[in-house]
């Protein structure tokens, strides 16, 4: 895990989650007020409704493990939105937290509140799950003692020690994360068309946006081998040098559409293939990671 912010490069929405679920979850624990946090089991039939436990309960982690195993499954979530590009994947988190808070409420409303669910941004992680499983391609595959395993099983592992940690207080609300991301997907009652207003898009690009832009990397080129320092043929004289680009080996169509197809821009795709010899695997990594030339 990348202990450096250049990590969040591309993906202010998730990089803002994070602070905000650590800066949170940090704060409740220093003032010891984890228990002001969650959603009350009997919500609805309480006097005084305190709207606000309606965000916080998406927010704050109400214990250091869940701290740990979420925040390492929030900074997974850059990929979705690099992917989804931030407007929509701002959509995403809002429509999967918001359904996911209803379903908690409905759940606890049947069950007569006899239990607290645990506070923190289930909705959102578990949501980011269906298209983790469905739609993220395996990039490599293993074993371990003969077992078949493949890239995403850490991933899994680690989702799946957030969604035991505290048993029934989490396991509910992570399976109402996944329930939403799955409405989503399949877009129940028209979900996907939601999308955050552009004045509010434009707002937080000049105001919060400013102070979670990731500075862009000032590496020097890349070497590559048969290359001179300047990425040109060796022999290629300097004033008649061409740009790197043309000699980068040509994206194959099928390839193209297959990394269209799981939702990636065409020319960004393409810039992707030809920085990778049109190896789709190591592209979708490149696409994935933002490691775009």
């Amino acid at each position: 895990m990348d202990s450096s912010t250049r990590g969040f490069q591309g993906a202010p929405v998730s990089l803002g989650l994070a602070w905000a679920a650590a800066g949170g979850s940090v704060f409740a624990s220093a003032t010891n007020t984890q228990h002001l946090w969650h959603l009350p089991p009997s919500f609805l039939a309480s006097e005084t409704k305190q709207a606000w436990r309606l965000a916080s309960g998406n927010l704050v982690f109400a214990t250091s493990r869940e701290l740990f195993f979420g925040a390492y499954l929030i900074y997974y979530c850059r990929v979705f939105e690099r992917r989804m590009g931030s407007n929509k994947f701002a959509s995403f988190v809002f429509v999967t937290s918001a359904m996911s808070t209803l379903l908690q409420i409905g759940i606890t409303q049947l069950c007569h509140g006899c239990y607290p669910l645990a506070s923190g941004p289930f909705g959102i992680i578990f949501g980011c799950a269906v298209p983790f499983v469905m739609d993220l391609p395996v990039s490599s595959k293993f074993s371990i003692l003969g077992l078949p395993l493949t890239d995403k099983a850490l991933v899994m592992a680690i989702g799946a020690q957030l969604l035991l940690t505290s048993w029934k207080h989490t396991f509910i609300p992570g399976i109402c994360g996944i329930v939403a991301g799955a409405m989503y997907r399949v877009n129940f009652l028209g979900m996907r068309k939601f999308r955050i207003p552009s004045f509010l898009s434009k707002l937080f690009k000049r105001t919060i946006g400013k102070i979670l832009a990731t500075p862009v990397d000032q590496a020097g080129p890349t070497m590559n081998p048969g290359r001179n320092t300047d990425g040109s043929r060796p022999g290629t004289s300097v004033g008649g040098q061409r740009e790197y680009s043309q000699w980068l080996a040509q994206p194959s169509p099928e390839a193209v559409e297959l990394l269209v197809s799981m939702g990636f821009d065409r020319t960004i795709a393409s810039r992707a293939l030809q920085q990778s010899d049109n190896d789709v695997n190591l592209a979708t990594n490149r696409l994935l990671e933002g490691n775009i030339q």
